[in-house]
């Protein structure tokens, strides 16, 4: 894809004694682009980013307050387009539970963490059609304790 920006989003797992959650933010309803949608943290590589890691780390705190020291970074995973043209590099982070959050309003409406186990369940997901920027395609819904988290797996 032509004329790409990168960025990058961590994947956070909560390490809780009873099981794994996957922690997401939902963003701020009065933003221009994707407002109210679930997403996990993370943004546009900027020049003061070393590398995609530091963007996925640096984004993360700024949107949710957790402290980059306190996330332990296990992997990044191949790079994906979206229909925006970011070229996203999705990094995988191990957070032990009791860190303090201080979401940025102008950003996130809420931090929340969903069950891996849920996540992971294929029987709980919904194939829908949706059109976004004129374009339509098939997308997997998960609706869990009021929450409706959706990703794009194709195009029609």
């Amino acid at each position: 894809m032509h004329s790409s920006r990168a960025a990058a989003v961590l994947i956070p797992l909560v390490l809780h004694p009873a099981g794994v959650s996957v922690l997401f933010t939902e963003r701020a309803a009065h933003l221009s682009t994707h407002a109210g949608q679930v997403s996990f943290p993370g943004g546009a590589f900027e020049k003061q980013d070393i590398d995609l890691v530091a963007t996925a780390l640096r984004e993360t705190q700024e949107e949710t307050g957790i402290p980059i020291e306190r996330v332990e970074v296990v992997a990044s995973l191949a790079e994906y387009f979206t229909i925006s043209r970011y070229r996203v590099t999705p990094v995988v982070g191990l957070l032990q539970p009791g860190f303090e959050m201080a979401p940025d309003p102008r950003e996130v409406a809420a931090v929340f963490e969903l069950p891996l186990e849920v996540l992971l369940d294929v029987r709980r997901y919904e194939r829908r059609m949706v059109e976004r920027n004129g374009q339509r395609g098939f997308t997997h819904f998960l609706e869990h304790d009021g929450r409706v988290v959706w990703g794009q797996r194709r195009a029609c």
